[in-house]
């Protein structure tokens, strides 16, 4: 579809391409490097030290592994190295296999919800709820299978109940267990959440009403950071809403406070300075 005038140009260039990777290949390629076939090489990974191995190569050894001799254990490591590879749905093909021979291990069943959510890029998937449940059968007390649930109940719209059982996990995790405090921001941020239906509430309010029920959520928002400052995503949307309410001076305060609460932690900086220029709202 060239014009004509073109059209020797183009010829001449799709000629020189094999000619330039001929020469290329003369220049900085291994024409006396013998093949590696894959086969040899899981051959040859699987007599090495497995510490120096890639998670991508150890996956491979697994997968001949557990083919040769299949093993719900061998099938949880083989997911491990999957997960760790950047392979969700060669994790989730693995736990399918060893819950096939041990549907009653709660753990498999709880890695595989897990793996489903890495798979839908962090949405609790019916297929991950439903794993989730199937963990929680077996063993009521999972702790990462009844947080994934909770976080099921927030994205589908039960903020009340999704609440409710972050609480109650929290209670029965001990004082000193290190997940507390990853639990302990959840709780934080669903509790900083608007309500359901805040923002219809908002829009079907008359012109008048809306920023002032918009400035009144703000409110709430900053004087809960005032009683509980640890919160990066919550300083970082404080100053995005000052900045879209056209509210410089307490932007600019909120975001003062901010860097002086996180002045070690330049990522949060970063994003801190960039909440801070968002464009006011018209």
């Amino acid at each position: 579809t060239a014009p004509a005038a073109q059209r020797r140009a183009v010829l001449m260039v799709a000629g020189l391409a094999p000619l330039l990777a001929i020469g290329l290949y003369v220049l900085i390629g291994a024409p006396d490097y013998p093949d590696q076939p894959f086969v040899a090489r899981v051959a040859h990974w699987r007599t090495a030290d497995l510490r120096t191995l890639t998670t991508q190569e150890l996956a491979a050894v697994l997968r001949v592994v557990t083919q040769q001799h299949p093993d719900p254990e061998g099938y949880r490591f083989l997911a491990l190295a999957e997960n760790q590879s950047d392979n969700p749905s060669g994790a989730a093909r693995a736990l399918r296999q060893g819950l096939t021979m041990a549907p009653d291990r709660a753990d498999l069943w709880e890695m595989l919800g897990v793996t489903l959510v890495a798979e839908a890029d962090g949405q609790e998937s019916p297929g991950a709820v439903a794993a989730f449940r199937e963990a929680l059968k077996r063993d009521p007390k999972l702790v990462l299978a009844r947080f994934h649930l909770a976080r099921a109940q927030e994205q589908s719209g039960d903020h009340a109940g999704a609440l409710a059982s972050l609480r109650a996990l929290q209670a029965d995790l001990p004082a000193d267990d290190p997940r507390r405090q990853g639990l302990d921001q959840a709780i934080r941020e669903a509790e900083a959440a608007p309500a359901p239906g805040a923002a219809a509430t908002v829009a079907a309010a008359p012109p008048a009403e809306q920023l002032q029920m918009i400035r009144g959520m703000v409110a709430g928002l900053a004087a809960r950071l005032q009683a509980q400052p640890d919160d990066p995503e919550g300083w970082e949307r404080l100053v995005r809403a000052y900045a879209v309410l056209g509210d410089t001076r307490a932007r600019d305060e909120a975001l003062a406070k901010g860097k002086a609460q996180f002045a070690g932690r330049p990522a949060v900086l970063a994003r801190l300075e960039t909440a801070a220029k968002t464009e006011p709202m018209k």
